[in-house]
């Protein structure tokens, strides 16, 4: 589609987020070399073979004027060691808050995650944390997933049903309303490349508390936000 629109004597910039990063080799064979790339890497890895092995393809097979950019100082480094210094790049992700309406206080009673990569967000870690505790009788955990089924799924796999405290949840349009609802945001993250979620939950005044991994853990500057240890339930 992409190419229906350009020439060879097209001057472009074409920026890409959220995918693979080997979709630049097939730009290349399609529209060329005459074009410039942007790519967004906004996802943090393990950084293993398979990166190794990735950054070798790009290297040979990716058009020649790309800019990596990596969105916390953790990506960023791993991008490095992927495609080399020369064409990577440390841009912080930021957000508009002018989307998020601060509403009048309603009752907000709850506590928030966003679930769908269930294991990786660490919900497991958030429902343990909560079950022995006095919340388990006070509020709800809302979940919000876009595979309720698999959540489901995934929760009873560790216990006799669906906890009472858990309430799962579709994802929503006006996000500014799930964080109205609830006064705390939990991220327990076993792997994140920046959180927007935990900026958006305490610009919206809950209070958060995060997990103290590489990436996430530059959004402990902001004030109120709070850092746990990694797998640490209590």
């Amino acid at each position: 589609m992409v190419s229906h629109h350009l020439n060879n004597d097209d001057y472009a910039i074409i920026h890409l987020n959220f995918l693979s990063s080997l979709i630049l080799t097939k730009f290349k064979k399609i529209i060329g070399d005459h074009v410039k790339y942007v790519f967004h890497q906004h996802m943090a890895v393990n950084f293993g073979l398979k990166q190794v092995i990735k950054g070798t393809v790009l290297r040979l097979c990716a058009p020649k004027k790309v800019a990596y950019i990596g969105v916390s100082p953790e990506v960023y480094r791993d991008v490095k060691r992927e495609v080399g210094k020369r064409k990577s790049y440390l841009v912080l992700n930021a957000i508009d808050v002018k989307r998020l309406k601060l509403l009048s206080n309603t009752d907000s009673s709850d506590v928030l995650i966003f679930g769908t990569a269930f294991m990786r967000k660490g919900v497991d870690l958030a429902i343990k944390a909560i079950q022995n505790t006095i919340l388990a009788k006070k509020c709800k955990l809302l979940v919000v997933t876009h595979d309720e089924k698999k959540a489901r799924q995934l929760i009873q796999e560790q216990y006799v049903g669906l906890p009472k405290f858990v309430k799962l949840l579709p994802p929503v349009q006006n996000v500014e309303e799930l964080y109205q609802k609830t006064f705390l945001f939990l991220s327990p993250s076993r792997l994140e490349a920046f959180g927007y979620a935990s900026v958006e939950a305490s610009y919206s005044r809950d209070q958060v508390i995060i997990s103290d991994i590489p990436g996430q853990n530059i959004l402990s500057a902001i004030p109120g936000v709070r850092t746990v240890p990694s797998e640490n339930v209590q």
